[in-house]
């Protein structure tokens, strides 16, 4: 019993420290109420200032989940491939236009789609993660986004002054060519303060190797959310 109520007050003073941080990383709305009823609990002294709270758009599960089946197209033109190459296999038919021109199909709808992070074959990959496989690649990705959050995060002058808060949800492209491309900001505020400020901390985010499908990079959609606080 004892040992138990150790552990317990262990995990709740991790948790009150977690909370009081600048960088909040969290799963859902959920985690962000906790957060914030166990800083109001706190005296004025010690109640975290100029905090944000970081949702990333995904969890594992999702990550993990079975693929869309391909589209009709894509799926005749591999059960085109499949025909072509066991009438070859047998030396009935030698058709390699037909079979170039299938894989031209393929090829040519992965490079105009945009996907997202569960459709690609290799999400994109910070160098920081270069050497990791399997799930480690997914952990240190969401990692590194963190990190840089934490690491480059300051709230906006003018927002401070104002004492603007608020939930900004910002839409963005890993494209194929290495960039950062931002698609859409959601910000409840008339002012853009936060909305202009969280695309600055987003386009600085580490470089990274793009996402692939079928062997070739493919730009990747995500999406994540920052909660203001003061």
């Amino acid at each position: 019993m004892l040992v138990y109520l150790f552990l317990v007050n262990i995990l709740t003073a991790q948790t009150d420290k977690v909370c009081s941080s600048k960088v909040v990383i969290v799963e859902d709305l959920n985690s962000i109420d906790k957060c914030k009823a166990i800083n109001d609990k706190l005296d004025e002294s010690e109640k975290p200032k100029r905090q944000v709270f970081l949702r990333l758009s995904h969890l594992n599960r999702r990550f993990l989940r079975k693929r869309k089946p391909d589209s009709k197209k894509v799926f005749k033109a591999k059960e085109t491939v499949k025909a072509i190459s066991e009438l070859d296999a047998k030396g009935i038919k030698d058709n390699s236009g037909a079979s170039a021109t299938s894989n031209k199909i393929i090829k040519s709808k992965t490079s105009t789609s945009v996907f997202k992070l569960y459709e690609v074959d290799f999400i994109p990959v910070f160098k920081n993660c270069g050497k990791l496989v399997g799930k480690d690649v997914l952990e240190c990705f969401k990692e590194q986004i963190s990190i840089h959050i934490q690491n480059n995060f300051e709230y906006p002058k003018d927002a401070l002054e104002d004492e603007i808060t608020g939930k900004v949800t910002v839409h963005f492209l890993f494209n194929k060519n290495g960039s950062i491309k931002i698609q859409e900001v959601i910000d409840p505020n008339k002012d853009k303060i936060l909305s202009d400020y969280t695309k600055e901390l987003i386009k600085k985010l580490p470089s990274f190797t793009p996402a692939t499908k079928n062997g070739i990079p493919v730009p990747l959609t995500y999406q994540l959310s920052l909660d203001f606080s003061l």
